[in-house]
């Protein structure tokens, strides 16, 4: 487990909110995810974030093939909602990223302490089917569920919000 914590850059993400790359190659593309954090980590801005302490562990032994464009966004996107909902009132914010490659899937987990959501808002947010997706959670959603995977979203209110992603290895097939 690596521990981040750079008070001389920000963590930020800007990114196009448009569908990812349609390409063909990019369709089965082997992902080495130890590379993928490094490369959006490297990118990412911490300046204005003191309190930020992001965790990772990732764990692939196994070749993973997928749509290379569709899964990087998907873990953008969700490094950028964790840190769009930091708690400023807390002491610590904390953002736990967790990567586990299995021969049939990837385990993808993050879970941070930041302000979480309602009941009633995230099932709003679950429940948007709309097309093109409005929110980050929405826009990763429909990524997962577009390459077949599976999406688990808890959240709590002041809480801090808990995502579980598992996607196919098409190296099975």
């Amino acid at each position: 487990m690596e521990e981040v914590n750079d008070k001389n850059r920000k963590w930020s993400f800007k990114f196009d909110q448009g569908e990812p790359q349609k390409d063909g190659n990019q369709e089965n593309f082997s992902i080495n995810f130890r590379n993928l954090y490094r490369a959006l980590a490297h990118g990412a801005d911490w300046s204005g974030k003191d309190n930020l302490f992001v965790t990772k562990s990732i764990r692939q032994d196994t070749a993973f093939i997928s749509h290379k464009a569709k899964v990087t966004a998907i873990l953008r996107k969700l490094m950028n909602h964790a840190v769009t909902k930091i708690d400023p009132n807390k002491l610590e914010n904390i953002i736990d990223l967790e990567i586990e490659v299995r021969e049939s899937e990837a385990l993808i987990e993050i879970v941070d302490n930041g302000r979480g959501y309602t009941k009633s808002e995230l099932k709003v947010l679950q429940d948007q089917s709309e097309n093109p997706p409005s929110s980050i959670l929405s826009y990763i959603q429909h990524c997962v569920k577009s390459l077949s995977g599976s999406i688990g979203i808890d959240s709590s209110y002041t809480v801090g919000t808990h995502i579980v992603i598992k996607l196919p290895n098409k190296n099975t097939d």
